[in-house]
């Protein structure tokens, strides 16, 4: 995790704890350097063990008093951790659950003795809470269907019962990146990283699979000038890009970039196949979703000259 110390658009001070720096994190992470290169930066180790994670955060939290001044200084935390995935068991779930609730509790004890204000940013998944649900509106309620959409589901109950820490959540669509991941990559990138290589991609779903993808820039743009400017956000965000593209069409715009066939073998077992697909009406003010196919060929020029992130 990173410690860094910024100044907003008015030239006062802000501290961010900023927990997971994967593909959204550090998409998150690069904006706000661009905004505002840190006055203070720190690493911290923070492992995913709760014992030694709890030990950590004393260490984290007694840094970051050392860098408050004034009590009008704002903190923010930046939640963009996680270990389990969209296909995650109840065992890993209920494993994250018990770590995310335990150092949210203490992070909220901190707060609240406190006379600064504490943000606490939880990066949440759309997909995980409204799976199957062909249109995702105002009124729509979270249904999760598998392990994950409950995880973040109780995340998100558990943080809004925080009375220290003012909870902004935020539901993520899926996300790609018009880099190669060095890590966990998504369903766009690896159809267009097998479809460079000639190599055939296995997907637990259905060529009409409809799917709403949000690139992570535009999510680290959009979270990144919230801190910034210090905008009043909503409780509760759906960062979408609110234009549902099937496998097909993915699968179409990445043939027609690179010239070369994608092939794609669906698997018997459609586990992962329903649609989640989102009203515009959604994005936020201030949300300004980049266009697919533009990401795509910038995508493929990145794999070609080996760009990673």
């Amino acid at each position: 995790m990173l410690i860094y110390k910024i100044q907003n658009c008015a030239q006062q001070p802000c501290i961010i704890l900023h927990f997971g720096i994967g593909l959204v994190g550090a998409a998150i992470q690069r904006t706000m350097f661009f905004l505002s290169p840190p006055t203070h930066i720190e690493e911290v180790f923070f492992p995913w063990d709760l014992a030694p994670a709890q030990k950590q955060l004393d260490l984290i939290l007694n840094k970051t008093n050392s860098l408050i001044q004034t009590a009008d200084i704002p903190i923010y935390i930046i939640w963009s951790a996680g270990k389990c995935g969209f296909s995650a068991t109840t065992t890993e779930t209920e494993q994250e659950e018990i770590f995310f609730n335990a150092i949210s509790n203490l992070l909220n004890d901190y707060a609240a003795q406190l006379a600064n204000p504490v943000f606490f940013y939880l990066s949440s998944s759309a997909g995980g809470l409204f799976e199957g649900q062909s249109f995702i509106n105002s009124h729509s309620k979270p249904a999760p269907k598998r392990p994950y959409g409950f995880l973040k589901l109780t995340q998100e109950q558990h943080l809004l019962n925080k009375t220290a820490l003012k909870a902004k959540i935020f539901r993520i669509s899926s996300v790609y990146s018009k880099y190669l991941p060095q890590t966990r990559m998504g369903l766009i990138a690896v159809m267009m990283n097998n479809c460079i290589k000639h190599k055939i991609t296995t997907i637990f779903g259905a060529s009409n699979t409809l799917r709403d993808y949000i690139l992570d820039e535009d999510i680290g743009q959009y979270i990144a000038q919230s801190i910034w400017t210090g905008i009043e956000l909503s409780q509760i965000s759906f960062l979408i890009s609110g234009q549902p593209s099937s496998i097909l069409s993915i699968q179409q715009q990445i043939e027609r970039i690179s010239n070369k066939r994608s092939y794609i073998n669906f698997t018997i077992s459609k586990s992962n196949a329903s649609n989640i697909c989102f009203s515009q009406k959604l994005v936020p003010d201030g949300l300004y979703p980049s266009p697919l196919y533009s990401n795509l060929k910038l995508l493929y020029l990145n794999i070609l000259g080996n760009r990673k992130i």
